[in-house]
């Protein structure tokens, strides 16, 4: 039967989220169901309600409950860069309030939470944010790509490969991710996202000729970006399941990152996570990068091995398919 999904907002243009939201909402209408937004206004009851991450438009989730309307949080990480106390006590007041956003639409409002990783089950699950809602409600679906749009292109080793290693974020920033860059000495990296002040400043006062800050990408640029001999470089802190580290495993692009968030639940051999080593990556200090560069030597030594698993743990882990059919347990309740 059809049924009508609604969410409160539009898919954003870039960004892990938007991305996802985007190809959940193709096969929704690929298999008949009607895709709606809150905007719209339409007049016919919806059978679910699919938040992505958050949203503001809290009395209309109000008026969905009250109408009896079934309600799905798909949860994000939590707003923590911004939260702590030296980026200045109003984004840090602003930030917080929204992690209790979250959390009242997830303990409150939400019939079933589906969480992208068991690390963000773990940080919204914290004593800080207790579970008052049963485990019953709680799902664990990673984040998917169709893998007909990513898939290995170029990869068919030659010699004298060229290799180079591409990072694509959403938002890139922060004192780790200007170390790990700094810490590349040989291969050409291009940068694709938003890039912080803080970061853009520390490579015009001290350029580095290998790091190529790209800009925005397109959605549909990406698998280009990732086709031929390329390394995908993860420069987010505590990454709660970045669509764009899944994109790069579905091409066979070999990821390589510092183990925080959910990044080594996600790489499994189809790359290698580093230990961070005595740091706190919650307080944003660098990682110990003194191992790096041998590692990203390993992977251009061996490319072909790395290629392959991660094109096999897309198949087997990140598949659109399976992703959308357990979407639809929790959405309609099968």
């Amino acid at each position: 039967d059809s049924k009508v999904v609604v969410f409160p907002h539009r898919p954003s243009r870039i960004g892990g989220p938007g991305s996802f939201q985007t190809h959940l909402e193709s096969k929704l209408v690929e298999d008949g169901h009607i895709v709606s937004y809150a905007s719209d206004k339409i007049r016919v009851k919806p059978d679910t309600v699919l938040i992505v991450g958050g949203t503001r438009k809290v009395f209309w989730l109000l008026l969905q409950k009250l109408r009896g309307v079934r309600i799905v949080h798909r949860l994000d990480g939590k707003n923590w860069q911004e939260s702590m106390a030296n980026d200045g006590f109003l984004r840090m007041f602003k930030s917080r309030l929204i992690n209790y956003l979250l959390w009242g639409i997830k303990s409150c409002l939400a019939d079933a939470v589906i969480y992208q990783s068991k690390f963000i089950e773990s940080i919204w699950n914290k004593k800080e944010f207790p579970d008052k809602s049963g485990s019953k409600r709680g799902h664990i679906i990673y984040n998917s790509v169709p893998l007909h749009i990513f898939y290995p292109i170029g990869k068919d080793c030659i010699k004298n490969n060229v290799f180079e290693i591409v990072c694509i974020e959403g938002n890139v920033k922060g004192s780790p991710a200007i170390k790990i860059l700094r810490s590349i000495h040989k291969l050409q990296v291009n940068v694709f996202g938003q890039v912080s002040n803080e970061v853009l400043d520390s490579f015009e006062k001290n350029p580095k000729t290998n790091i190529l800050f790209q800009g925005e990408v397109e959605r549909d640029y990406v698998p280009r970006a990732l086709s031929g001999f390329k390394i995908f470089l993860n420069l987010e802190t505590n990454p709660p399941c970045p669509n764009a580290v899944i994109e790069a495993l579905a091409a066979g692009v070999p990821v390589i990152g510092f183990d925080s968030g959910s990044l080594k639940e996600l790489v499994g051999d189809g790359g290698i996570v580093l230990a961070y080593g005595s740091a706190n990556s919650w307080s944003l200090e660098p990682p110990d990068c003194e191992l790096l560069n041998n590692c990203i030597e390993d992977i251009t030594s061996n490319y072909g091995y790395y290629s392959q698993n991660a094109r096999k743990r897309a198949e087997l882990m990140f598949s659109l398919d399976t992703m959308y059919q357990k979407y639809c347990e929790v959405l309609f309740k099968i």
